[in-house]
């Protein structure tokens, strides 16, 4: 493993030409076998750019000085490799997920091979990616081994668990199960950028220099955004058809009002035209009252002259009913007749009465008849 350069210690100081300032970000390029001295370089230049001491220091890279305002925030690892050796290859994977850990957002993607240690380099990306017409290759873990039976036997127990671990890393990044992963393994399994996507050693096929993801993504996009389009309209519409039902049963219940004052209004007139015809009614009781009043008053000033007329009868009648009692008695006492005499009285003083009863009644009934019974039986009345 090198960088893609392949510059001497001197030119990659100037690790500009890897960094795009723009981005913040840099690219790493894995074009060889993986052994130590490359996995040295790759990680320490990886602790450079984006170590803790990358901030610390304010490391100056060509003309940009790093700092906690403008630290590298991405890495971009291109994989070109047969693989190699399975320690540096998971020392490369170890160094990768840690600066991931620290916020550094890690891009893996396989242009050409990525074959055995390549492939779990590959996996170390938070987005991982694969140019069309490459391959991802897995196997079994293998080496040369010489010795006796109880050194290979060791060496073969060693790669078993070598196989199990990285097929558990290829489970855990894929999200596949570990068996079926150790079963494609055991067989050597090749894949094309359609497969490894399949399989999820991959997230996005990159097609003519595009990421296939992004036209999907922005198919989803599209397809997001008609259907947010779509629910609107519907919404504008189901909204649109609520306001109208409401109108139209608030112009119902305002036709309903109309009739409804029409009628009270009908009503008002119906009422005033009824006490117009109250108030005249009320004037003519009135004026009826003041007419009676005016008779009940004649009829009592006539009243009190009977009253009086009377008191002054019933005296000289007293005076009148003495003489003639005393004159009858001494008649009566003469001829021995008495009885023809007081029949004779009786019947004159029962007319009188007969005469006064009717006019009090017709002042209780009929005050204006009582008034011309007076007139027409004054003197008799007065007489009696």
């Amino acid at each position: 493993m090198r960088w893609a350069s392949n510059q001497t210690n001197k030119n990659k100081q100037q690790m500009n030409k890897y960094l795009n300032i723009q981005n913040r970000a840099a690219t790493v390029k894995l074009n060889e076998v993986v052994h130590k001295d490359s996995a040295d370089d790759l990680i320490d230049e990886l602790e450079r750019l984006y170590g803790s001491a990358a901030v610390v220091e304010n490391m100056k890279i060509g003309d940009v000085v790093c700092s906690a305002d403008n630290a590298l925030e991405s890495v971009n690892v291109e994989i070109n490799s047969p693989g190699g050796s399975v320690m540096e290859g998971q020392r490369i994977y170890n160094a990768l997920r840690g600066i991931s850990s620290r916020g550094v957002e890690v891009t893996t993607t396989v242009s050409g091979l990525a074959a055995s240690m390549g492939s779990v380099i590959l996996m170390a990306g938070d987005n991982r990616k694969m140019t069309q017409g490459s391959r991802v290759m897995i196997h079994e873990a293998s080496t040369l081994a010489h010795g006796d039976a109880a050194q290979l036997k060791t060496q073969s127990e060693l790669l078993e668990s070598i196989s199990a671990e990285i097929a558990t890393l290829y489970a855990e990044r894929s999200g596949k199960d570990a068996e079926d992963m150790r079963a494609m393994m055991k067989k050597e399994t090749w894949m094309d950028a359609e497969q490894a996507k399949e399989n999820g050693f991959i997230d996005t096929i990159i097609k003519d220099g595009f990421d296939q993801q992004d036209d999907e993504a922005q198919n989803q996009l599209n397809s997001e955004q008609s259907t947010i389009t779509n629910n609107t309209d519907m919404a504008i519409f189901s909204k649109d058809n609520e306001i109208k039902d409401r109108l139209a049963t608030a112009e119902a219940e305002n036709v309903e009002l109309v009739e409804l004052a029409n009628s009270r209004e009908a009503e008002a007139k119906g009422l005033a035209q009824d006490l117009s015809e109250a108030s005249i009614k009320i004037e003519e009781i009135t004026a009826k009252l003041d007419e009676l009043e005016a008779q009940l008053k004649v009829a009592g000033e006539q009243n009190e002259e009977i009253s009086n007329h009377l008191k002054e009868t019933e005296e000289n009648q007293s005076e009148f009913d003495a003489k003639v009692s005393a004159a009858a008695s001494a008649k009566m006492a003469e001829l021995g007749v008495s009885e023809p005499v007081e029949a004779v009285e009786e019947e004159a003083t029962m007319d009188a009465g007969q005469l006064l009863a009717e006019y009090r009644e017709l002042q209780q009934s009929n005050p204006s008849k009582a008034s011309a019974f007076w007139q027409e039986n004054k003197a008799a009345l007065l007489a009696g």
